[in-house]
């Protein structure tokens, strides 16, 4: 299975939950970095589950493709077979690339699968949202979508252009608590998300993106680790539609074309730390 990474085109926070999270309002677009899963029956194993990745650290009780096993196993009544399962990452953590919660929606569709369960698309985004907030989106399995509330209320979004977009990992990490701590909520209105849909489709230039790509976690964000702040910058004298994805730490441009992002990419190579690579959105 490969697990997609996702950009926030839009994000918006609108105000604290009762239970402690945030409404918030964002446009999510799959792209075509990912990482893959490889699952396996594996008789006469010791452990019900055992993960390995070629990220160590991932290896952890508490990685999220376990519990969404442990998931389905709870609320389904799967079998408890011996289940081998090796990740490969490409899609680097902390990152605001939804990584962990690809892998995790990746996982429920393929135990449905192989045991199978029948579940609809509102089951498995519901059931997706109890393990993080950006599952929900890697659940429907939609190229791009608006999200609501925590992010389980989505609406499908065509969106018919394919862009060349640099991402530029800077390798340091931002706690997501920090960032919404230090965030300020004010309104926002869905016809600024429409506004910004027929902006990239219409392939206004980058001085027409920029306003209208929107992340209120974006300042926050870079008073915890002013690099992302060097990032944006720098991608955007070079003439992309530049901002952050998520609480961060990753940056994204929207390049004119592919010629104009590799120049981008390697500008960034040469003079910020971290890893740069060039994607397109899928759909």
């Amino acid at each position: 299975m490969r697990a997609p990474a996702k950009l926030n085109l839009y994000l918006a926070v609108l105000g604290e939950r009762a239970d402690g999270y945030h409404e918030l309002l964002t446009l999510l677009v799959a792209v075509d970095l990912s990482d893959t899963l490889l699952f396996r029956s594996a008789p006469g194993q010791q452990k019900p589950v055992e993960l390995r990745c070629n990220v160590a650290a991932l290896e952890a009780a508490d990685n999220l493709v376990l519990r969404a096993i442990e998931l389905m196993r709870a609320r389904c009544g799967v079998p408890d077979e011996p289940l081998s399962i090796w990740l490969h990452k490409r899609i680097p953590s902390g990152a605001g690339l939804g990584g962990g919660s690809s892998d995790a929606a990746a996982t429920l569709r393929t135990v449905a699968d192989r045991y199978g369960v029948a579940l609809s698309r509102e089951q498995l985004v519901a059931w997706s949202a109890t393990l993080g907030s950006d599952c929900p989106f890697f659940a429907a399995g939609e190229p791009a979508a608006v999200a609501r509330g925590r992010g389980e209320r989505l609406t499908a979004v065509r969106l018919r252009r394919k862009m060349d977009i640099v991402v530029h990992w800077p390798g340091v990490h931002v706690a997501t608590g920090d960032v919404f701590a230090r965030a300020t909520p004010r309104p926002a209105e869905e016809s600024e998300v429409r506004r910004l849909v027929e902006a990239i489709e219409a392939e206004e230039p980058a001085e027409v993106l920029v306003p209208l790509l929107r992340n209120d976690l974006l300042e926050p964000a870079c008073s915890l680790a002013p690099v992302i702040g060097r990032s944006v910058r720098m991608m955007r004298d070079a003439g992309l539609a530049a901002t952050m994805t998520g609480s961060g730490s990753a940056v994204f441009g929207i390049a004119r074309n592919r010629q104009e992002a590799i120049r981008v990419g390697k500008q960034l190579r040469k003079h910020l730390p971290g890893l740069v690579t060039i994607v397109r959105n899928l759909g």
